[in-house]
């Protein structure tokens, strides 16, 4: 039977009197009101001050089980000096019967070393009870058989109270030279149970790392931390508060989002956080998890053979993570997208890069964990990370048409939280729909809705309390794939079906049932799963089948657009020659006129109301007939460069360097002010006009977006904004006008971005 001591020496209390506040009740006074609550029910100190040598009774072994060892206070692993044992009749805050108060001086002490049978990562927890205690903790890890010590880790002890709260992953060697302290100090009391070490990844030869550096002014107005509930369940809390994140992968149209019911966003890199993006998440309640953007391998560069590379790449890194730490919005830090592909020259290195950055960013901010973010639930990659890049703290992963299997997947191999980065429809390269030409069949909206609605339920929401500690939807914004309404949730500001799943699944809410959806349309009575083909200029009818659109004011807006592979990664332009003409009496039918070109086009839909809800539909179609060569059609008049209708109102501008029209260099300017002026002599008449396009696909050379202006008929004038970037190499149709006497034709940049704006010729082509 044990022998305790049931009253505390008056001696004792003494000592530690203003730092343990051991009644049963405190209270409070506001607003002249008393509120006196119970904080800790038969709370009693059952030894007086004294070391762990001190006690009488037997103390235990603890046990390795499935490579897991729990030193308890009560363990022989477990020693201290200066503390007081406690119990308390509620114990789900603790392990056991009891655990330790320190005197509150920095007399005390205390140290859990466990015995290692298998060398290798060991995850590390630590469990403090409920108690009130001061608010920061200073935990020591003392790792590599002794020969390195981690002091970077601090804890508020009033968040967090019966949860295990994750250190870090370490390298311990077999035997008891690793172990994990806590000392006292004057004037602090601290109420301290149990550690955890878990064997995440088997290493036998000794993994070594420069020392953790201790920041003396790092600071945080919030601490998130990864807890673990004794049943093994892991969660993120803020501040003590559990957060299960409910996310979108963009940071455009957040008002919108929030709406929706998400808590958090994430960011690629810290070059989308200008604007103020982190002062506006704050203000609407969002944290923000920020990508660190990692170079990709590529034929000039990997990182195994250009190590100078990697090493720049880490300065710039830290000059990111120093700019932007601290900011109370921030979740986490995601190191990298996708940046370890299977054809990667060396993983390991990637893996080691990525390690170097953790561990900066947990030596200055060590109250924000770190992520990693790989595609698809490859285990070969977790593993990698596992042995390489042990300061990674969540697994993420994007996953999208193999979401099913993610969960079983990653907790096989990863001992932790993780979190899915990417989720959606399947992408565009995983659809086997598809057109005779290879054409990507698109789902419609109500496909869409259903897809995303129970993969986020069946396939992530439903492990919130093993393991999943949050998600981020792939809405898309920016990103383009075949087309650009694939990842659909807003479209031009306007909310679509899939956007009313998604904020049902998120929050619980009924979507609902007067949402107008376009689920089926045809050209001509064909569906796009039909290889609908026509011939060039012929007219030909889309009809439309519509759910929810009885009473509803709505308005339809088509355009073709040509068609696209994987490998591009922007929306093509509007084909602009394409007529189209309304069906008198029918809003859902419209007759358009296939392009004068033969090629691969698509024709999209959109259908909005005036509740600013959007639903979208296309058909890819085939354009069949003989080439159409502008250049041979009967009055065609074409004006380049060596032109006299040609000339140079602003900027310097140059011949380029391999880019030709007509065996001529064509001009480019990188000057902000650049201008080219264009004078036509032509017949008063009505004609199309054309611009030859030389920039389609040079995103990172030109720029995306030009003006055109064009003055003509009465001293009329009319502006377009041109995509070049976008555009189709060769003549594309801009408008028809009357020209009588033209005043001219101006071609000018939009921005200040230092691209190159280039000008070949413009055509015009008479219409009879």
């Amino acid at each position: 039977m044990r022998r305790f001591i049931l009253i505390v020496s008056f001696i004792s209390l003494l000592v530690i009197s203003g730092c343990i506040n051991s009644n049963k009740t405190t209270t409070t006074t506001s607003n002249n009101t008393t509120d006196t609550t119970t904080t800790e029910e038969f709370t009693t100190i059952i030894k007086d001050i004294h070391d762990s040598d001190d006690l009488t009774e037997e103390r235990s072994k603890a046990e390795n089980k499935n490579n897991t060892i729990i030193i308890d206070n009560r363990n022989e692993e477990f020693t201290y000096t200066r503390a007081l044992l406690k119990t308390a009749n509620d114990k789900s805050s603790f392990i056991g019967d009891d655990y330790i108060i320190s005197d509150g001086t920095s007399n005390f002490s205390a140290r859990w070393t466990p015995n290692i049978e298998k060398a290798g990562y060991y995850k590390i927890y630590i469990l403090w009870p409920n108690y009130d205690n001061q608010e920061y903790l200073n935990v020591e890890v003392v790792y590599e058989g002794g020969n390195n010590t981690d002091q970077t880790k601090i804890f508020n002890q009033q968040y967090n109270a019966g949860y295990w709260v994750y250190v870090g992953n370490y390298y311990l060697t077999i035997g008891t030279d690793n172990y994990v302290s806590v000392k006292g100090t004057d004037g602090k009391v601290y109420a301290i149970d149990s550690v955890m070490f878990e064997l995440s990844v088997e290493i036998k030869e000794l993994r070594t790392e420069p020392q953790l550096r201790k920041f003396e002014d790092v600071i945080t107005p919030t601490e998130v931390r990864i807890v673990r509930e004794q049943n093994g369940a892991f969660y993120l809390t803020i501040n003590g508060e559990k957060f299960y994140g409910k996310g979108v992968a963009d940071i455009a149209e957040f008002d919108l989002m929030v709406e929706a019911g998400i808590n958090m966003a994430r960011v690629y890199s810290v070059n989308n956080l200008s604007g103020g993006i982190l002062d506006k998440a704050q203000e609407l309640g969002i944290k923000i998890v920020v990508g660190i953007w990692l170079n990709k391998e590529s034929a000039q560069f990997n990182y195994r053979d250009n190590p100078e590379r990697v090493r720049e790449q880490f300065n710039r890194i830290v000059e990111e993570v120093n700019q932007y730490k601290g900011h109370p919005a921030i979740l986490a830090w995601a190191i990298g997208n996708e940046v370890d592909p299977v054809t990667a020259v060396s993983p390991e290195h990637i893996y080691r890069a990525m390690n170097d950055i953790a561990r900066y960013i947990h030596e200055v901010d060590p109250f924000h964990p770190t992520m990693s973010v790989i595609a698809s639930a490859n285990q070969t990659k977790m593993m990698g990370i596992n042995r390489f890049a042990p300061h990674i703290d969540i697994m993420g992963v994007n996953n999208y048409a193999n979401i099913h299997t993610a969960h079983e997947k990653i907790t096989y191999v990863w001992k932790g939280p993780y979190m899915i980065g990417e989720y959606a429809i399947d992408q565009p390269m995983q659809t086997k729909e598809m057109t005779a030409w290879g054409a990507i069949i698109e789902p419609n909206d109500k496909e869409k809705m259903t897809t995303y609605s129970n993969r986020y339920l069946e396939n992530i929401y439903r492990y919130r309390d093993a393991n999943n500690v949050g998600s981020f939807v792939f809405k898309g914004a920016g990103a383009f794939r075949v087309t650009h309404t694939w990842y659909n949730l807003i479209i031009d500001g306007k909310k679509t079906p899939t956007y009313y799943a998604m904020k049902a699944a998120w929050t619980g809410e009924e979507i609902p049932v007067n949402i107008p959806i376009i689920f089926r349309a045809t050209i001509d009575g064909y569906t796009k799963y039909q290889n609908v083909t026509v011939e060039q200029g012929t007219k030909h009818l889309i009809e439309l089948n519509m759910e929810n659109a009885e009473g509803e004011n709505l308005t339809f807006k088509y355009e073709v657009r040509r068609e696209v592979g994987l490998e591009v990664d922007y929306a093509p332009g509007v084909i602009r020659d394409v007529i189209f003409e309304e069906v008198p009496g029918d809003q859902h039918k419209m007759y358009f006129t296939a392009p004068l070109e033969p090629g691969y086009y698509r024709l999209f839909i959109y259908a909005t109301n005036d509740r600013d809800q959007i639903t979208t539909y296309n058909i890819p179609f085939q354009v069949t007939g003989e080439p159409f060569v502008l250049e041979e059609q009967e009055g065609f008049t074409s004006l380049d460069r060596n032109s006299s209708e040609f000339s140079i109102i602003s900027g310097n501008w140059k011949d380029s360097s391999n880019i030709y029209y007509k065996g001529e260099k064509v001009l480019y300017s990188n000057d902000t002010n650049a201008m080219l002026e264009i004078k036509p002599k032509l017949s008063s008449g009505r004609y199309k006009l054309y611009f030859y396009n030389t920039s389609e696909g040079l995103s990172k050379y030109d720029e995306t977006e030009i003006l055109i202006e064009i003055n003509f008929k009465n001293n009329q004038k009319q502006t377009f904004t041109f995509f070049p970037v976008q555009s189709k190499s060769g003549w594309n149709f801009i408008e028809e006008f009357d020209f009588s006497e033209v005043e001219a034709i101006r071609i000018m940049k939009l921005t200040d971005t230092g691209k190159a704006i280039r000008v070949a010729a413009f055509g015009f082509l008479p219409i009879e």
